[in-house]
């Protein structure tokens, strides 16, 4: 008789479990015993869906040790990450040894005359594998890049697996353990994780953050003269000066939507404050808000389930193109079949060029040639775009769709992906 197969998952927010929910779908099919480490409003949600359900839940509230783990394992990170790591990794360190004024901003002060090392995960890992108790009731724990509990990933006896949530996580900050085998979109962001992360394992799996757009593609589209912009900040949780000079471009294409005869949807984060635009609004009688979630405390505390899906991606059906300039939503967008204008402002916005130096938005979205590269006067130069039979808006589209590459279903791409854990 074959024993039954054991397998942990550790993810804390909504988001988290928008990509493990196909995840825990295959695991009950196949009748493994599912043990499930999370927090208690995102455990809530898992019991709506998964009714009846079989799963083993660790306690939320963690042991006071597992909590001075926790700290010491985020000091030890933050004094020995070179802060070359990556441009955003820089950024977010100067972000907050400037603008934070809490316990994190004396280690960060610290942090600029430590030692560092160009394998922090390795050297985090040999250095608390000693300490880190052994949490987990199994040997296998498959989580989420960027995930809240890297703190107890570092014991020897554990094999951790990670899962791509979002393309970006691979330069954004050390994970802080070491994966066995880390699964990615395709072999560019492979490349990615091995850079940064310094994983040589990994693997191709579907990208089940963007599935409903994938599934769901629209065909047989009738468009109006209405453009949408995706925004990449708030003045709820974003840097600051990204948040400025967003409400600059968006200024500007409400003007030049406006003499163009467009309607313009401005399609807000997933969650964001309730004014943030509502000047823009009031001002132009032709923009329009996108929905979104109320604000919150936590950035992560949403949950993309496809009644959202519909909901968001209904909003763009009809339009000529949505405008991008430093989003995800340019994958979302090209891959559910609406093409994509991806601006490039950095001649035109000083400080929009940091920005623009994001690993993912400089090798993946700026590098293209089917883009609008603003030069010298972006009124003239937008209009003129729109008054000609140019269509690298189509083909970029294209380019970012091909570029994701998703052969296989979501459920076979899982299969494969559960072979490799226990091969």
């Amino acid at each position: 008789m074959r024993s039954m197969k054991k397998i942990s998952l550790a993810f804390e927010h909504e988001i988290e479990y928008y990509l493990f929910q196909p995840i825990i779908k295959s695991l009950v099919l196949e009748s493994y015993e599912i043990n499930i480490l999370t927090s208690d409003r995102t455990k809530r949600i898992i019991d709506n869906e998964f009714k009846n359900n079989n799963f083993f839940y660790y306690k939320s509230k963690l042991p006071i040790k597992f909590i001075f783990l926790k700290i010491l394992h985020r000091i030890f990170t933050i004094l020995f990450t070179p802060h070359s790591f990556s441009d955003q990794y820089k950024r977010m360190v100067i972000k907050n040894f400037i603008h934070r004024k809490n316990i994190w901003s004396l280690f960060y002060r610290l942090s600029y005359i430590t030692p560092k090392s160009s394998n922090v995960n390795r050297w985090i890992f040999n250095n608390f594998k000693y300490v880190t108790p052994d949490f987990f009731s199994t040997k296998k724990v498959l989580v989420p890049t960027l995930n809240s509990y890297a703190f107890l990933l570092n014991n020897s006896n554990l094999s951790v697996y990670t899962v791509m949530e979002s393309w970006d996580h691979a330069m954004k900050v050390p994970n802080g353990y070491i994966s066995k085998k880390a699964f990615m979109w395709n072999a560019d962001l492979q490349n990615d994780w091995k850079e940064y992360q310094k994983d040589i394992n990994t693997f191709n799996i579907f990208p089940l953050k963007l599935r409903y757009a994938i599934t769901n593609k629209f065909t047989n589209r009738k468009v109006k003269n209405k453009v949408v912009y995706a925004v990449a900040s708030t003045n709820l949780f974003s840097n600051p000066v990204l948040e400025r000079i967003e409400k600059i471009i968006i200024g500007d294409l409400c003007i030049l939507t406006k003499e163009l005869n467009l309607e313009f949807v401005i399609k807000p984060r997933p969650i964001s404050s309730n004014i943030e635009f509502d000047y823009f609004i009031k001002k132009y009688s032709h923009v329009k808000l996108g929905f979104f979630k109320p604000s919150e405390k936590n950035a992560s505390n949403y949950f993309l389930n496809d009644d959202y899906n519909k909901r968001r991606f209904d909003e763009i059906k009809d339009a000529l193109l949505v405008i991008n300039c430093f989003t995800t939503f340019a994958l979302d967008s090209a891959l559910i079949g609406v093409p994509v204008l991806q601006l490039d402002l950095s001649n035109y916005y000083a400080d929009s060029a940091l920005f623009y130096q994001n690993h993912h938005i400089k090798k993946y979205l700026v590098s293209s040639k089917n883009i609008l590269k603003i030069e010298i006067d972006f009124k003239n130069e937008f209009i003129e775009y729109f008054k000609s039979n140019r269509a690298e808006h189509v083909e970029f589209g294209e380019e970012l769709e091909t570029w994701i590459g998703s052969n296989d279903s979501i459920e076979c791409s899982i299969n494969k992906m559960l072979k490799e854990i226990y091969s």
